[in-house]
């Protein structure tokens, strides 16, 4: 085959043109889609696996120590949590720290040692990048059947009551 200058210019061109329709429509998982897996462990040595809490009402956070609203968003999942775990309903909250390094996670994990999370770290920014993460808090509610509920995207604590109803009303739902 030969290749010329023309023909050269519009198989960049196509490569280009592919590469940014790829990216595009790679983007943040959307309602109905299986989760992305996570790398890593929690704060206990267990494996994130997402695929093990099928069954379960998942809400997948990511978040940092210098955010304010996903502080107050952490504070009111532990309650959430801690309240599904008093009433058996199968809930779990995966709170992943969002591109801080591993000494400030150890701090992390140690100040929030009394609350009812898995907190994995992801100082690369890996699990981040599976799930198109760029702007915390950055929520996945995922159901009892594995696959995406819900997606919410830099929210306020004003948000919070309704992500709580949210979350609420996907564990009434029967598994």
């Amino acid at each position: 085959m030969k290749v010329t200058r023309g023909s050269s210019n519009r198989l960049v061109g196509l490569v280009v043109s592919l590469l940014i329709a790829f990216s595009a429509a790679a983007g943040s998982p959307q309602p109905g889609d299986v989760p992305p897996a996570l790398d890593g462990n929690d704060q206990h040595g267990v494996i994130a696996d997402l695929g093990a809490l099928r069954g379960h009402v998942v809400v997948l956070t990511f978040w940092a120590s210098w955010c304010g609203p996903c502080l107050n968003e952490m504070s009111m999942l532990a309650r959430l949590q801690g309240v599904a775990n008093e009433r058996g309903l199968d809930l779990s909250v995966v709170s992943v720290n969002y591109k801080e390094d591993s000494r400030t996670f150890k701090k992390i994990v140690k100040a929030l040692a009394d609350l009812p999370l898995r907190l994995i770290e992801d100082s690369n920014g890996s699990n981040a990048a599976r799930y198109d993460v760029d702007r915390i808090p950055n929520m996945f509610l995922i159901g009892r059947d594995g696959l995406i509920v819900s997606h919410h995207v830099g929210y306020t604590d004003k948000a919070l009551d309704g992500l709580l109803a949210e979350i609420s009303a996907e564990l009434q739902k029967e598994g």
